[in-house]
């Protein structure tokens, strides 16, 4: 467990229910007040100077006396004046990571963990906030309630008292008058997703600089700042407080960037954090733990029993197609867990050939999405290809980082769907977004645009492409579509999610989420069973057994194993490779192509 404080800390987070922000709005927070934030880092500023001690004069007493800036935007002057002069004023620097939600986390997964905080909160306050919470009418503040809404434990009640319903109202007008300052216009939050709901944060880190990088997940504990002060820094070019380097900023652009009204991004500062393997709530958050050890072990030994029913699931979900089935669950499992060179090992993009158009494709996306902590579903028109920003571009004016389509955390299922090219002409954007596309796939590497030089940002997203021919981007596997005697095409993009109990779902969900982190390794024994295999399979049929065919072979068999929780390759689950390779290549239409 990465922490970057002391072990006390820890402690007192296990034993006390900390609000998230995640789960409730920003509004019914107290200020200064202990929060945590689940989120993925989408840009990293430059660092900020603050006064980390400073003196401060009393002018009845006529004593100083020295407070801290750590934790806090603006300085605590209590009515008593900064001496900006005295010797014992110590200038430190802390870190700035803007924070947004992790990008396309499913429902359940939200859903699951507003119920671990046993937190119901209103699911959209746009009816009564519309984009910004800062022009928030008190009385629907007070007025709605989301429907079924659990009681809370003590520890973790949300006290709106009328006191802290005026100040928040304080806040909020504050807030509304600078926003309105800004020529109507509000800051862009830069979520990578488009539709992408929920908080952005300027997370401020103490100590332990460059342990994060950008798309690291995190779960963030800290003192949430929402000083209305902060809302008047875009407006106002003479506001100086000790706390905040961002008045500096000789643009308006990067000033907004950089500054934004807390009512739309507040800042929270760390006191401690923790980084997320997965976002996957079923899942212990670190795998390797060895008290957790006992969850892991029961997943394993079901692991052949929800193995089957999630491959009756997605047998029906391909139409009867068993084998088609049998590649899908091995993808959903796939991860990246080394590279040798500039190969990605581990991964496997798969390319559904044959797809009907219409409603399966729905069921498909919805099916993955049900089961899966996070994903992505884009549409390959020419439209979205030729105007949508794939890439992430660095924005020299603003000074941020501008956020693109794959700037994913590791984990996210990204379904691209070629049926909904029509015939047109790629422009450059385009070729561009393809080639990006197509850079995941094959080396699971996203090139950030610099403009004057790309970046080189390595990723692990499984990619699975549905298409009615062969995709034009390169995939691991291809695999055509045969639809079952007798079975009809859905009619209804959820019924077949729907049919599912819930139980069955939870499982299945469990089951992706442990066994996708699974260590596997491949003994000296294996390997030499695993070479004197290769050679006899080479002499009987050197045309089309190739060393694509080993890689294959060893990609498929390491999944086989995983999928019914063995860490190590037998010799049963390498004729069960062999058997699913050969099946799969007899499938193609050209027999002399092994993908």
């Amino acid at each position: 467990m990465l922490l970057l404080q002391c072990e006390l800390v820890v402690l007192l987070f296990i034993d006390v229910k900390v609000p998230s922000l995640n789960v409730i709005p920003l509004h019914h927070l107290r200020a200064d007040s202990l929060v945590r934030f689940r989120c993925m880092v989408q840009d990293i500023f430059d660092s900020e100077f603050y006064l980390g001690i400073y003196e401060a004069h009393n002018s009845a007493t006529g004593k100083k006396v020295l407070r801290t800036g750590m934790y806090r935007d603006v300085a605590d002057c209590r009515g008593e004046p900064v001496d900006m002069d005295a010797a014992g004023n110590v200038i430190f620097d802390r870190q700035t990571l803007y924070c947004v939600p992790i990008p396309g986390e499913a429902v359940w997964v939200k859903d699951a963990y507003r119920r671990l905080s046993k937190v119901h909160t209103v699911t959209d306050m746009v009816e009564c906030s519309g984009p910004s919470r800062g022009k928030r009418k008190l009385d629907c503040e007070d007025s709605v309630k989301g429907e079924g809404e659990e009681a809370m434990d003590s520890e973790m009640t949300i006290d709106v008292t009328s006191d802290i319903a005026r100040r928040n109202k304080s806040v909020r007008d504050e807030m509304s008058g600078a926003s309105s300052r800004l020529s109507g216009s509000l800051p862009d939050l830069n979520f990578p997703l488009p539709e992408e709901r929920g908080p952005a944060c300027l997370v401020k880190m103490y100590g332990h600089r460059d342990e994060f990088k950008v798309n690291d997940m995190l779960e963030v504990y800290g003192i949430l700042s929402v000083d209305p002060v902060l809302a008047h820094i875009n407006d106002d070019e003479t506001l100086s407080f000790p706390g905040d380097s961002s008045v500096d900023a000789e643009d308006p652009q990067e000033t907004m960037a950089h500054s934004p009204p807390p009512s739309l991004v507040p800042r929270l500062h760390c006191v401690a954090v923790q980084q997320l393997q997965h976002s996957n709530p079923l899942v212990p958050s670190q795998l390797t733990h060895s008290g957790l050890r006992a969850v892991v072990d029961g997943v394993i030994s079901e692991a052949a029993a929800v193995r089957s029913e999630l491959l009756s699931l997605l047998t029906r979900c391909c139409l009867g197609d068993s084998l088609c089935a049998e590649y899908l669950l091995l993808h959903l499992l796939s991860s990246v867990y080394t590279r040798k060179d500039v190969v990605a090992v581990g991964k496997f993009s798969v390319n559904i050939c044959g797809c009907p158009a219409g409603v399966w494709v729905e069921q498909m996306v919805n099916v993955i999405k049900e089961i899966t902590a996070k994903s992505f579903y884009f549409p390959l028109s020419l439209e979205g290809l030729n105007t949508v920003q794939v890439v992430p571009q660095k924005d020299y004016v603003a000074n941020r980082l501008k956020s693109g389509i794959l700037q994913l955390s590791d984990g996210t299922h990204l379904l691209l769907d070629e049926m909904a090219m029509l015939p047109g002409q790629l422009q450059e954007q385009g070729i561009r977004n393809v080639k990006a596309l197509g850079d995941v796939i094959q080396w699971q590497k996203v090139h950030y645009d610099f403009k004057y030089h790309t970046a080189e940002f390595l990723c692990n997203i499984p990619v699975l492409v549905l298409s009615e021919g062969q995709s034009l981007l390169p995939t691991d596997c291809r695999i055509y579509l045969h639809v079952s005697h007798g079975v009809t095409l859905p009619t209804s993009p959820t019924l077949l999610i729907d049919s599912i109990p819930a139980d069955v779902l939870e499982r299945i969900r469990l089951y992706l989420g442990v066994l996708r982190g699974m260590e596997y390794n491949l003994s000296e024994e294996a390997q030499k069973m695993v070479q004197e295999e290769f050679v006899t399979m080479r002499h009987a049929d050197p045309v089309h057994v190739t060393a694509d065919t080993l890689h294959s072979l060893l990609n498929v068999s390491r999944l086989l194993a995983i999928s019914v929780g063995q860490d190590h390759l037998t010799a049963d689950i390498w004729e069960r490779a062999k058997q699913l390779v050969e099946k799969h290549r007899e499938r193609l239409p050209d027999r002399s192509q092994s993908s």
